[in-house]
């Protein structure tokens, strides 16, 4: 299995650094692109291989067709620290043709409906997006970490 450990003090990943890669696992250290300017769009593009990313809990912001066709990726948690782009010019797919994503995470309980829109824009239709909540809410569309194992876990009646 090739895994890729980013490190605190990076500032930046490029355009398509990760591009048909054979990579299947990317952990981001916490601290890593706090105060950069983040991954660049379609940084994860056609990663195929790729089937778990954890990013840092001080991401900076995600960018438009960073995840696209990362078509064996299941699922993501997008940590509250990253912005999401909140125009709907020339927009992009985030997720697009990730034909295995099933579950996105959303940490952030402040993003705006646009920035909501954005986020699913072009996302293969299995997709479900769930946004963080530490109270019970059971509407199908909250989660939270699970107290014992840190996962997220989808609240349930």
């Amino acid at each position: 299995m090739m895994e890729l450990q980013l490190k605190k003090k990076l500032q930046h990943i490029g355009r398509f650094a990760v591009n048909n890669s054979k990579v299947e696992t990317i952990t981001f250290e916490d601290g890593a692109l706090a105060d950069a300017s983040g991954i660049s769009e379609g940084a994860f593009l056609l990663a195929e291989s790729l089937t778990k990313i954890v990013l840092s809990n001080t991401l900076a912001f995600i960018s438009d067709g960073m995840f696209y066709s990362c078509s064996l990726l299941a699922s993501i948690i997008i940590p509250k620290s990253a912005d999401v782009n909140d125009t709907v010019d020339n927009q992009e797919s985030y997720f697009g043709n990730c034909t295995s994503l099933t579950h996105v995470y959303i940490e952030s309980t402040t993003y705006s409906s646009t920035q909501i829109a954005n986020l699913q824009y072009g996302k293969p239709s299995s997709t479900n997006f769930y946004f963080y909540s530490e109270n019970s809410n059971t509407d199908g569309t909250h989660w939270h970490y699970d107290s014992v194992t840190g996962e997220p876990v989808i609240w349930t009646a």
